[in-house]
């Protein structure tokens, strides 16, 4: 039930936040200096609610807390203790770069993502697009060609690629059944 429903259901919810976010990040420049504010901000809040979770652990269950534990919390974003705002600030970071790269290559936007999603599989402890950098890297560029250079969905264009996902989703949840059914679990 976990993994059907609430982790896929989180992936959703992260794919969502991050494309509102990417949208908006597409209609001005981005500048080091700004990104790097971003950073900060997010950093402080972080940070205030990483010492208070600390002092709620030090006074409530000192059983698993150990001196990591104190560092992770002090250096949340640096230290990886939760990976969206560790794959998020990092990723605010390159923005700039990205951008500005994404708007030289022009339309090769397609190329530039399977090159990336290709290239990621070669990169010692990735796998592929994930939950990290690469993955909103990855949702960016699909963004952002399609903000920057595709024609707006037409009714039906949208109804067949609604219907088209919901189809395969049957078929793969019919799949799934059949499947375990038969007793075998891939």
């Amino acid at each position: 039930f976990f993994q059907l429903v609430m982790q896929g259901g989180g992936k959703v919810g992260v794919v969502i936040f991050f494309t509102i976010s990417a949208w908006f990040f597409l209609d001005k420049e981005q500048t080091i200096k700004s990104n790097l504010k971003r950073i900060w901000i997010l950093e402080r809040e972080v940070l205030f609610w990483s010492l208070a979770l600390m002092a709620f652990f030090l006074v409530f269950d000192r059983a698993d807390f150990g001196m990591k534990t104190i560092v992770r919390s002090v250096a949340p974003t640096i230290m990886g203790m939760w990976w969206y705002v560790t794959a998020y600030a990092t990723f605010l970071a390159l923005l700039p770069f990205l951008s500005k790269g994404l708007r030289a290559v022009r339309r090769t936007h397609a190329i530039t993502v399977l090159a990336i999603w290709g290239l990621t599989s070669f990169i010692p402890g990735t796998s592929g697009v994930n939950d990290s950098v690469f993955g909103f890297i990855y949702l960016f560029i699909l963004i952002s060609a399609h903000k920057w250079y595709m024609k707006p969905f037409t009714l039906k264009q949208t109804w067949l690629m609604t219907g088209t996902g919901l189809g395969f989703f049957l078929l793969y949840t019919c799949a799934s059944v059949m499947l375990s059914l038969f007793g075998i679990d891939k």
